[in-house]
């Protein structure tokens, strides 16, 4: 038995001297002692053939003899590649020891000849060769004789393979988002090969990767030596939401401010967004009667309306209504048009509900408001209700455990650009509103009848844009006020396009009509948008 250093020094002076003998005399059959420790590199004699028949082709590994290998303290090298899993016994189960004179086996259907190694790993950091012949063969038939090969030449380097990791920073933000991702992984890779999750690679290994859309992203690297390849995978690892201005455009924005005064006749933007950031909307607001005939609403505040008829959502286009407050539709046959969500009580008394409401709150029913066939009210407070109520309302209102409550645009106006930025534009301090027209300036007022003002942009940097007594005028464009409020007075008036003002957006004179157009649809080369 082989208990120490010495025995097993003494081992390989007799594997020498039974090599030599075998080489005068031909093949001999050695038997050892077998009892070392897995704990211990053994000393083995090991052949290996390979062997085509009627079943297919095979790969063979002998113990010829000396000690057993324990497949837990074993690495067998095929070709460059670990292939210590891929063999089994001769009965085609997975092996745990390979004692003197058993053999396993692993199918080979590749046309090379395979390099075999075989390592002991009792010491991770430093594998020893106990194994390696690079003069393997085709054996014809199953008859062949095992040909046992000891290896006494000094051990090769064996190239661990690396293990992958990174960072990248930062890992949020807004479009357009620039990331710097750093290569961490161990083990010296020597290629590199990243995904980032939005149909984009690269090869460098510390690479700078721009994100140009909204969304989550896994992201992924591949590093690879000679001695084999590994992943690092990272599930949502980057979020990038959009930029103030991507999101005017991708969402259709065309009003964007803390407060909406409208008196005139209708807001008209089907497909489009208007968002209220403080303050709420009351019937004063509205004029009584005006509409906001916008797709999607955003209101960061209550909703009361009682008198009038103003209607809110497009009937053609319609989408989400989205109110962080109380809601009351009380007196005012009034038409609601998308799907209503309410984070706060809901009230409801004569409005015509074409789509669902989700209240996150108390329900409280006057008499008495009609539904769509297909239009329900789910809440998850408490109900009111006048006694003797109809039951075909009563049915459609639906108490549930939870409802989803739409989360505000957080979206801060940013400041207007530099002086010189306007300048290099040929952006004007002042004039008459007229054809094409651009302003920057601290703020911008103009009174009086034209024709007609197409295709505006006026930045007031620091106050007010106040657009009054235009009569029936026409204006289109842009109009920022960042800072400030933007005032539209017309009598019979129209104004087109978009409106960003902190400060809100007020119409102030009946019959006037504002009607959505796209950012985009002004400035075509992004590199000109005002803000």
């Amino acid at each position: 038995m082989f208990r120490n250093l010495d025995a097993i020094t003494d081992l390989v002076g007799v594997i020498i001297l039974i090599a030599v003998i075998a080489v005068v005399i031909g093949s001999v059959g050695i038997t050892f002692l077998s009892g070392i420790s897995k704990d211990t590199t053994p000393a083995v004699l090991i052949s290996h053939e390979l062997v085509e028949d009627e079943s297919g082709k095979y790969l063979y590994l002998k113990n010829e003899g000396g000690d057993t290998l324990y497949r837990e303290a074993t690495i067998i090298i095929v070709n460059g590649e670990e292939a210590t899993s891929s063999f089994k016994t001769l009965s085609d189960e997975d092996w745990s020891l390979l004692e003197s004179s058993d053999e396993i086996r692993m199918a080979w259907n590749r046309p090379e000849i395979p390099f075999v190694a075989i390592l002991s790993n009792q010491n991770p950091d430093n594998p020893t060769v106990i194994y390696m012949d690079e003069n393997a063969g085709v054996v014809p038939t199953q008859t062949s004789t095992h040909t046992p090969t000891q290896t006494l030449t000094p051990t090769p380097t064996i190239t661990i393979p690396p293990v992958a990791d990174f960072i990248g920073y930062p890992l949020s933000g807004k479009t357009i988002l620039s990331v710097d991702f750093t290569d961490l992984s161990t083990g010296s890779p020597t290629s590199w090969f990243w995904n980032f999750g939005d149909n984009s690679t690269s090869n460098a290994q510390n690479p700078l990767h721009n994100y140009t859309e909204a969304g989550n992203y896994t992201v992924s690297l591949t590093v690879t030596n000679a001695g084999g390849s590994d992943i690092e995978i990272k599930t949502g690892y980057i979020n990038v939401t959009l930029s103030f201005v991507d999101y005017i455009i991708n969402e259709n924005v065309f009003v964007y401010g803390y407060q909406l005064e409208f008196e005139g006749g209708t807001v008209t933007g089907s497909g489009s967004t208007i968002v209220v950031k403080g303050g709420g909307i009351t019937t004063e607001d509205l004029n009584g009667g005006a509409s906001l005939s916008a797709s999607n609403i955003y209101i960061d505040g209550p909703v009361y309306l009682d008198g009038g008829s103003a209607n809110l959502g497009s009937e053609e286009y319609p989408g989400v209504i989205a109110v962080n407050g109380d809601v009351t539709l009380w007196s005012g046959d009034r038409e609601v048009y998308g799907d209503l969500y309410v984070n706060g009580d809901f009230a409801i008394k004569d409005a015509n509900i074409h789509g669902d409401v989700y209240v996150n709150g108390n329900l409280e029913l006057g008499w008495t408001p009609s539904f769509d066939s297909a239009s329900n009210i789910y809440y998850t407070g408490t109900i009111t209700h006048p006694g003797y109520y109809p039951q075909n309302i009563l049915d459609r209102c639906i108490k549930v455990d939870s409802v989803t409550v739409i989360d505000m645009p957080d979206y801060e106006i940013p400041s207007a650009k530099t002086s010189d930025w306007y300048t290099s534009r040929e952006y004007m301090s002042g004039g008459t509103l007229s054809d094409g027209l651009k302003i920057y300036a601290d703020s911008y007022s103009s009174s009086g009848w034209i024709s007609s003002a197409e295709n505006v942009v006026i930045v007031a940097a620091n106050g007010d844009i106040s657009l009054t007594d235009l009569g029936d005028s026409f204006v289109t464009g842009i109009l920022f006020a960042p800072n400030g409020k933007v005032t539209f007075d017309g009598g019979g008036a129209t104004f087109e396009g978009v409106v960003i003002a902190k400060n809100g957006f007020f119409v102030i004179s009946g019959g006037t009509n504002v009607v959505f157009r796209n950012l985009s649809d002004y400035i075509s080369d992004s590199d000109n948008y005002p803000f």
